[in-house]
């Protein structure tokens, strides 16, 4: 994390095709010293702005490999497919599982700490809650992910993805491309001095 305020930014309105190769995506990658378990529901809490009135960010974390290598869990046994390599299956959704993922509307950022938990933070997606952007306005947004489970051995990697398309595969072959986002424009994360955005992982000593 910089001691002074930064910012990086992606364009936000480009086409993704949900291949786990999209162009626009920021990559934030954190190395392990010694074997980690995490367990529950980690946290995204980013300081971002936008040249619009609001936004959709997505938000994934990934597990690498020492190399940088993204890697992927493949839900159907190879053999039942009838392949004998993971080059030949396609990469759709079904197929293979990428890692918990997130999402958050900028103008429905408002969280209820009535409602919320340590691990969830509670957003009450009402009319009366949303509150709109001004262009260039940083803003925090707590996003939660999917819970998940995963072991990382001393020397893998843990990375953030950030984007303003959906991180997720498609579904099936023909559905590649066909969710476009409402964003316009750039998003900006800011990093460092006030501007502490930081994940919060649910780590298990084992």
């Amino acid at each position: 994390m910089p001691a002074s305020d930064s910012s990086v930014s992606y364009q936000a309105d480009v086409p993704a095709m949900h291949m786990d190769a999209d162009t626009e995506e920021l990559l934030f990658s954190y190395t392990f010293e010694k074997k980690t378990h995490i367990v529950g529901y980690p946290k995204i809490n980013l300081y971002m702005s936008d040249e619009a009135t609001d936004m959709d960010v997505f938000v994934q974390l990934r597990k690498a490999s020492p190399a940088g290598k993204l890697l992927r869990n493949i839900n159907i046994p190879l053999s039942d497919l009838g392949l004998t390599s993971e080059d030949k299956e396609a990469v759709v959704n079904p197929n293979i599982h990428l890692s918990p993922q997130g999402i958050l509307r900028a103008s429905r950022r408002a969280v209820d700490e009535s409602k919320s938990s340590s691990h969830w933070p509670h957003h009450p997606h009402t009319k009366a809650s949303e509150e709109l952007l001004i262009p260039g306005q940083i803003v925090q947004l707590n996003i939660s992910t999917w819970p998940t489970g995963m072991i990382f051995e001393a020397g893998q990697k843990l990375v953030l993805k950030i984007a303003g398309h959906p991180l997720m595969l498609a579904e099936f072959e023909p559905l590649r491309g066909q969710f476009v986002a409402e964003n316009k424009g750039r998003h900006e994360v800011h990093l460092g001095g006030k501007y502490g955005s930081h994940v919060v992982l649910p780590i298990v000593e084992m």
